[in-house]
Protein backbone atom coordinates (compact mmCIF):
# COMPACT_ATOMS: atom_id res chain seq x y z
CA UNK A 1 0.00 0.00 0.00
CA UNK A 2 2.82 2.43 0.74
CA UNK A 3 4.99 1.98 -2.71
CA UNK A 4 0.99 2.44 -4.19
CA UNK A 5 0.54 5.38 -2.25
CA UNK A 6 4.35 6.84 -2.88
CA UNK A 7 3.48 6.46 -6.72
CA UNK A 8 0.25 8.35 -6.24
CA UNK A 9 1.76 10.88 -4.78
CA UNK A 10 4.12 11.46 -7.15
CA UNK A 11 1.16 11.79 -9.81
CA UNK A 12 -0.25 14.17 -7.68
CA UNK A 13 2.27 16.54 -7.90
CA UNK A 14 2.35 16.53 -11.35
CA UNK A 15 -0.70 17.97 -11.27
CA UNK A 16 0.39 21.38 -8.87
CA UNK A 17 3.07 23.94 -10.54
CA UNK A 18 6.01 23.31 -7.50
CA UNK A 19 9.12 24.94 -7.85
CA UNK A 20 11.87 22.73 -8.38
CA UNK A 21 14.08 20.81 -6.55
CA UNK A 22 10.94 18.75 -5.08
CA UNK A 23 11.62 16.32 -1.83
CA UNK A 24 9.41 14.02 -0.37
CA UNK A 25 9.22 12.76 3.22
CA UNK A 26 6.10 9.95 3.83
CA UNK A 27 4.60 10.58 7.34
CA UNK A 28 2.25 7.96 7.25
CA UNK A 29 -0.86 9.13 9.39
CA UNK A 30 1.18 11.32 11.17
CA UNK A 31 -0.44 10.07 14.58
CA UNK A 32 -3.96 10.41 12.98
CA UNK A 33 -6.79 8.16 13.29
CA UNK A 34 -9.18 9.20 10.17
CA UNK A 35 -6.99 7.56 7.20
CA UNK A 36 -5.10 9.88 5.92
CA UNK A 37 -1.84 9.72 4.73
CA UNK A 38 0.40 12.93 4.83
CA UNK A 39 3.75 13.65 2.85
CA UNK A 40 6.40 16.52 3.81
CA UNK A 41 7.02 18.07 0.33
CA UNK A 42 9.99 20.37 -0.28
CA UNK A 43 9.38 22.15 -3.31
CA UNK A 44 12.46 25.28 -4.20
CA UNK A 45 12.28 27.38 -1.21
CA UNK A 46 8.74 26.29 0.30
CA UNK A 47 7.45 23.66 2.22
CA UNK A 48 4.14 22.33 1.90
CA UNK A 49 1.94 19.43 3.62
CA UNK A 50 0.23 17.11 0.61
CA UNK A 51 -2.78 15.07 1.95
CA UNK A 52 -4.90 12.06 0.87
CA UNK A 53 -7.78 12.27 2.40
CA UNK A 54 -9.46 8.86 3.40
CA UNK A 55 -11.15 6.97 0.47
CA UNK A 56 -15.17 8.11 1.05
CA UNK A 57 -15.05 10.15 3.85
CA UNK A 58 -15.69 13.22 1.83
CA UNK A 59 -17.00 14.44 -0.76
CA UNK A 60 -15.51 17.03 -3.46
CA UNK A 61 -18.12 19.56 -2.39
CA UNK A 62 -17.15 19.13 0.90
CA UNK A 63 -13.40 19.24 0.48
CA UNK A 64 -14.23 22.75 -1.29
CA UNK A 65 -16.29 24.10 1.01
CA UNK A 66 -13.43 23.77 3.77
CA UNK A 67 -10.93 25.33 1.35
CA UNK A 68 -13.24 28.29 0.92
CA UNK A 69 -13.64 28.36 4.72
CA UNK A 70 -10.11 28.15 5.16
CA UNK A 71 -8.91 30.94 2.06
CA UNK A 72 -11.51 33.19 4.38
CA UNK A 73 -9.72 33.23 7.00
CA UNK A 74 -6.10 33.74 5.11
CA UNK A 75 -7.88 36.43 3.19
CA UNK A 76 -8.69 38.59 6.72
CA UNK A 77 -4.73 37.89 7.40
CA UNK A 78 -4.84 34.78 9.94
CA UNK A 79 -1.56 33.58 9.04
CA UNK A 80 -2.35 30.97 11.27
CA UNK A 81 -4.49 29.06 8.90
CA UNK A 82 -2.05 27.18 6.37
CA UNK A 83 -2.99 28.62 2.45
CA UNK A 84 -4.30 26.59 -0.12
CA UNK A 85 -2.10 25.56 -3.10
CA UNK A 86 -4.07 25.30 -6.17
CA UNK A 87 -3.70 22.94 -9.19
CA UNK A 88 -2.25 23.63 -12.90
CA UNK A 89 -6.24 23.92 -13.43
CA UNK A 90 -7.00 26.27 -10.55
CA UNK A 91 -8.68 23.80 -8.02
CA UNK A 92 -8.18 23.54 -4.74
CA UNK A 93 -7.39 19.81 -4.89
CA UNK A 94 -7.04 16.57 -7.35
CA UNK A 95 -8.33 13.58 -7.27
CA UNK A 96 -6.61 10.09 -7.94
CA UNK A 97 -6.31 6.94 -7.23
CA UNK A 98 -10.53 6.95 -6.19
CA UNK A 99 -8.79 9.47 -3.00
CA UNK A 100 -8.82 13.28 -2.84
CA UNK A 101 -5.61 14.96 -2.51
CA UNK A 102 -4.50 18.61 -1.34
CA UNK A 103 -1.79 20.93 -0.69
CA UNK A 104 -1.40 23.01 1.81
CA UNK A 105 1.39 25.85 3.28
CA UNK A 106 3.49 23.64 6.05
CA UNK A 107 3.48 25.46 9.00
CA UNK A 108 6.20 26.68 11.37
CA UNK A 109 6.12 25.88 15.06
CA UNK A 110 5.16 23.11 17.60
CA UNK A 111 2.89 21.38 19.13
CA UNK A 112 4.00 21.56 22.86
CA UNK A 113 1.41 23.44 25.02
CA UNK A 114 1.75 20.37 27.28
CA UNK A 115 6.21 20.77 27.57
CA UNK A 116 5.28 24.95 28.40
CA UNK A 117 2.22 25.48 29.77
CA UNK A 118 2.01 28.85 30.33
CA UNK A 119 -1.39 31.38 30.85
CA UNK A 120 -0.29 33.61 27.84
CA UNK A 121 -0.30 30.84 25.39
CA UNK A 122 -4.21 29.73 26.45
CA UNK A 123 -4.80 33.17 26.06
CA UNK A 124 -3.14 33.47 22.68
CA UNK A 125 -5.14 30.02 21.65
CA UNK A 126 -8.62 31.31 22.85
CA UNK A 127 -8.05 34.91 20.98
CA UNK A 128 -7.02 32.82 17.52
CA UNK A 129 -10.18 30.39 17.63
CA UNK A 130 -12.43 33.37 18.22
CA UNK A 131 -10.90 35.39 15.24
CA UNK A 132 -11.63 32.30 13.41
CA UNK A 133 -15.01 32.24 14.50
CA UNK A 134 -15.49 35.56 14.66
CA UNK A 135 -14.94 35.33 10.59
CA UNK A 136 -17.32 32.01 9.41
CA UNK A 137 -19.95 33.37 11.49
CA UNK A 138 -20.61 35.90 8.30
CA UNK A 139 -19.74 32.72 6.11
CA UNK A 140 -23.31 30.74 7.25
CA UNK A 141 -24.80 30.68 10.32
CA UNK A 142 -28.60 29.28 10.43
CA UNK A 143 -30.45 27.26 13.22
CA UNK A 144 -29.94 23.76 13.69
CA UNK A 145 -29.90 21.10 16.25
CA UNK A 146 -25.88 21.00 16.56
CA UNK A 147 -24.09 17.76 15.32
CA UNK A 148 -22.08 17.80 18.26
CA UNK A 149 -25.13 16.65 20.31
CA UNK A 150 -26.16 14.40 17.57
CA UNK A 151 -23.29 12.57 17.41
CA UNK A 152 -23.00 12.27 21.13
CA UNK A 153 -26.40 11.17 21.64
CA UNK A 154 -26.12 8.39 18.73
CA UNK A 155 -22.47 7.39 20.30
CA UNK A 156 -24.24 7.16 24.03
CA UNK A 157 -27.49 5.22 22.30
CA UNK A 158 -24.92 2.25 20.53
CA UNK A 159 -22.87 2.08 24.10
CA UNK A 160 -26.06 1.40 26.05
CA UNK A 161 -27.14 -1.11 23.62
CA UNK A 162 -23.72 -2.79 23.44
CA UNK A 163 -23.86 -2.58 27.19
CA UNK A 164 -27.21 -3.95 28.02
CA UNK A 165 -26.40 -7.28 25.72
CA UNK A 166 -23.69 -8.43 28.01
CA UNK A 167 -20.94 -8.01 25.84
CA UNK A 168 -17.76 -7.16 27.91
CA UNK A 169 -14.36 -6.07 26.64
CA UNK A 170 -11.51 -9.29 26.10
CA UNK A 171 -9.00 -7.81 27.94
CA UNK A 172 -6.80 -10.76 27.38
CA UNK A 173 -6.57 -9.93 23.57
CA UNK A 174 -3.03 -9.89 23.00
CA UNK A 175 -3.14 -7.76 19.52
CA UNK A 176 -4.11 -5.34 21.93
CA UNK A 177 -1.58 -6.14 25.10
CA UNK A 178 -0.49 -2.90 25.09
CA UNK A 179 -3.68 -1.56 25.86
CA UNK A 180 -5.18 -3.84 28.33
CA UNK A 181 -4.54 -1.56 31.96
CA UNK A 182 -5.87 1.70 30.16
CA UNK A 183 -8.82 0.09 28.28
CA UNK A 184 -9.52 -1.94 31.95
CA UNK A 185 -9.45 0.74 33.90
CA UNK A 186 -11.65 2.65 31.27
CA UNK A 187 -14.05 -0.13 31.62
CA UNK A 188 -14.06 0.40 35.33
CA UNK A 189 -14.59 4.38 35.17
CA UNK A 190 -17.02 4.40 32.74
CA UNK A 191 -20.15 2.64 34.77
CA UNK A 192 -20.22 5.45 37.81
CA UNK A 193 -19.94 7.93 34.45
CA UNK A 194 -21.90 7.26 31.52
CA UNK A 195 -25.47 6.51 32.97
CA UNK A 196 -26.45 9.88 32.81
CA UNK A 197 -25.59 10.97 29.47
CA UNK A 198 -28.09 10.11 27.37
CA UNK A 199 -30.54 12.55 29.25
CA UNK A 200 -28.11 15.10 29.78
CA UNK A 201 -27.72 15.48 26.16
CA UNK A 202 -30.84 14.53 25.49
CA UNK A 203 -32.01 17.99 26.86
CA UNK A 204 -29.89 20.04 24.82
CA UNK A 205 -31.16 18.17 22.00
CA UNK A 206 -32.72 21.21 20.34
CA UNK A 207 -31.99 23.81 17.53
CA UNK A 208 -29.34 26.77 18.16
CA UNK A 209 -27.34 29.01 15.69
CA UNK A 210 -24.75 26.74 14.33
CA UNK A 211 -21.56 27.70 12.30
CA UNK A 212 -18.38 26.52 10.39
CA UNK A 213 -16.38 25.14 13.29
CA UNK A 214 -13.16 23.00 13.26
CA UNK A 215 -14.76 20.33 15.25
CA UNK A 216 -11.73 18.54 15.94
CA UNK A 217 -9.29 21.53 17.78
CA UNK A 218 -6.86 19.74 20.21
CA UNK A 219 -3.66 20.05 21.59
CA UNK A 220 -1.93 18.67 18.47
CA UNK A 221 -3.28 20.75 16.04
CA UNK A 222 -2.01 24.01 17.88
CA UNK A 223 1.14 24.83 17.22
CA UNK A 224 2.86 27.79 19.09
CA UNK A 225 6.24 29.52 18.17
CA UNK A 226 7.22 31.18 21.77
CA UNK A 227 3.69 32.07 22.76
CA UNK A 228 2.68 32.91 19.69
CA UNK A 229 -0.02 30.45 18.13
CA UNK A 230 1.91 29.97 14.33
CA UNK A 231 -0.56 27.09 13.39
CA UNK A 232 -3.58 25.88 13.68
CA UNK A 233 -3.86 22.58 11.58
CA UNK A 234 -5.93 19.61 10.35
CA UNK A 235 -9.25 20.95 8.99
CA UNK A 236 -11.13 17.40 7.87
CA UNK A 237 -13.26 17.68 10.47
CA UNK A 238 -14.78 20.84 9.77
CA UNK A 239 -18.90 21.25 9.43
CA UNK A 240 -21.76 23.67 11.06
CA UNK A 241 -22.06 23.09 14.41
CA UNK A 242 -22.16 25.09 17.68
CA UNK A 243 -19.18 27.03 18.41
CA UNK A 244 -19.38 25.65 22.52
CA UNK A 245 -18.25 21.92 20.62
CA UNK A 246 -14.68 23.78 19.51
CA UNK A 247 -13.87 25.39 23.16
CA UNK A 248 -15.13 22.06 24.47
CA UNK A 249 -12.28 20.21 22.41
CA UNK A 250 -9.71 22.68 22.69
CA UNK A 251 -10.04 23.65 26.90
CA UNK A 252 -10.59 20.28 27.45
CA UNK A 253 -7.56 19.13 26.06
CA UNK A 254 -4.99 22.05 26.48
CA UNK A 255 -6.88 23.08 30.34
CA UNK A 256 -8.23 19.37 31.28
CA UNK A 257 -9.25 20.46 35.54
CA UNK A 258 -7.98 23.48 35.85
CA UNK A 259 -10.56 25.73 36.77
CA UNK A 260 -8.12 28.97 36.51
CA UNK A 261 -6.85 28.09 33.38
CA UNK A 262 -10.52 27.37 31.99
CA UNK A 263 -11.47 30.82 32.91
CA UNK A 264 -8.67 32.52 31.58
CA UNK A 265 -9.19 30.81 28.23
CA UNK A 266 -13.31 31.66 28.64
CA UNK A 267 -12.32 35.32 29.23
CA UNK A 268 -9.86 35.24 26.02
CA UNK A 269 -12.00 33.75 24.09
CA UNK A 270 -15.09 36.37 25.11
CA UNK A 271 -13.28 39.36 25.18
CA UNK A 272 -13.22 38.87 21.12
CA UNK A 273 -16.92 36.98 20.85
CA UNK A 274 -19.53 37.13 23.46
CA UNK A 275 -20.82 33.98 24.99
CA UNK A 276 -24.39 33.31 26.25
CA UNK A 277 -25.03 31.72 29.30
CA UNK A 278 -26.47 29.02 27.32
CA UNK A 279 -23.56 28.69 25.48
CA UNK A 280 -20.68 28.41 28.46
CA UNK A 281 -23.06 25.52 30.12
CA UNK A 282 -23.10 24.03 26.99
CA UNK A 283 -19.53 24.28 26.74
CA UNK A 284 -19.34 21.77 30.23
CA UNK A 285 -21.56 19.74 29.14
CA UNK A 286 -19.46 18.76 25.88
CA UNK A 287 -16.31 18.89 27.38
CA UNK A 288 -17.62 16.20 29.99
CA UNK A 289 -19.49 13.79 27.91
CA UNK A 290 -17.00 14.06 24.71
CA UNK A 291 -14.52 12.79 27.29
CA UNK A 292 -16.72 9.80 29.14
CA UNK A 293 -17.94 8.79 25.26
CA UNK A 294 -14.54 8.97 23.91
CA UNK A 295 -13.56 6.51 26.44
CA UNK A 296 -17.13 4.61 25.62
CA UNK A 297 -15.86 4.61 21.91
CA UNK A 298 -12.27 3.24 22.35
CA UNK A 299 -13.68 0.07 24.00
CA UNK A 300 -16.28 -0.45 21.32
CA UNK A 301 -14.24 0.01 18.34
CA UNK A 302 -10.74 -2.08 19.53
CA UNK A 303 -12.52 -4.71 21.32
CA UNK A 304 -15.76 -4.90 19.89
CA UNK A 305 -15.61 -3.81 15.78
CA UNK A 306 -11.96 -5.05 16.03
CA UNK A 307 -10.80 -1.64 14.26
CA UNK A 308 -6.70 -2.25 13.23
CA UNK A 309 -4.65 1.48 14.30
CA UNK A 310 -1.14 1.43 13.05
CA UNK A 311 0.00 3.26 16.16
CA UNK A 312 -1.12 1.72 19.31
CA UNK A 313 1.23 4.23 21.35
CA UNK A 314 -0.81 7.26 19.88
CA UNK A 315 -4.10 5.01 20.91
CA UNK A 316 -2.97 4.81 24.13
CA UNK A 317 -1.84 8.38 24.66
CA UNK A 318 -5.98 9.62 24.19
CA UNK A 319 -6.90 6.65 26.41
CA UNK A 320 -4.39 7.97 29.02
CA UNK A 321 -6.00 11.53 29.03
CA UNK A 322 -9.71 10.67 28.99
CA UNK A 323 -9.30 8.31 31.71
CA UNK A 324 -7.15 10.30 33.90
CA UNK A 325 -10.02 12.96 33.75
CA UNK A 326 -13.10 10.50 34.45
CA UNK A 327 -11.03 8.97 37.87
CA UNK A 328 -10.59 12.66 39.15
CA UNK A 329 -14.59 13.30 38.38
CA UNK A 330 -15.18 9.83 40.18
CA UNK A 331 -13.10 10.83 43.17
CA UNK A 332 -14.56 14.44 42.86
CA UNK A 333 -17.68 11.96 43.15
CA UNK A 334 -17.03 9.90 46.10
CA UNK A 335 -15.86 13.02 48.08
CA UNK A 336 -18.93 14.76 47.37
CA UNK A 337 -21.30 11.24 48.34
CA UNK A 338 -19.41 10.41 51.41
CA UNK A 339 -19.26 14.64 52.76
Amino acid sequence: MTNFLQRAAEKVLEQFPLAAPIRQVFLGNAGGFSGARLWRIHAGPNTWCLKAWPRGRISAEELNTIHEWMKVARNADLGFVPSVFLTRDRRSFAAYAVRLWDLTEWLPGNANFHAYPSRARLVAASHALAKLHHLWSRCESRLFVPSSITRRLESAAEWRTLIESGWQPDFANPALAALADIAHEAWVALPALGAPIQQELSDWNRPMMVQPCLCDIWHDHVLFDGERVSGIIDYGAMRLDQRAADLARMFGSLAGDNAEAWASALDAYRSIIPLASYEVELISVLDRTGTILAAANWLRWLYHEGRHYDDLAAVRRRMLSAVARMKRWNSARQAIILS
